[in-house]
């Protein structure tokens, strides 16, 4: 397991990337992830089912939080595609 500090750096590494990408270039992702996700429904959720058995020091509520289900996947691709439909926010100024 990579400790904190390490995805911290990772994380500012994407950023910069991220950041730099144009809006087609992020809506792309976003839409190609959409796609992976309702494609490998099944997939993600066989391993998941793996993951969560195969850890025995998980509670019963820990568990039950970890676990993915069919409608939680195309819950998440649907809010992925959402996401995409959003204006670009990096390099705006949001006034309050």
């Amino acid at each position: 397991m990579r400790d904190v500090e390490s995805q911290a750096r990772e994380a500012k590494v994407v950023w910069q990337t991220l950041r730099l990408a144009s809006t087609e270039k992020k809506n792309h992702f976003l839409h190609e992830l959409e796609r992976v996700l309702r494609s490998n429904i099944s997939a993600i959720m066989e391993a998941n089912a793996a993951d969560v058995r195969d850890n025995p020091a998980l509670t019963t509520a820990m568990r039950r939080r970890l676990e993915l289900t069919k409608q939680s996947l195309v819950s998440i691709a649907d809010s992925v595609r959402a996401i995409a439909e959003l204006p670009d926010p990096v390099g705006a100024i949001a006034h309050s």
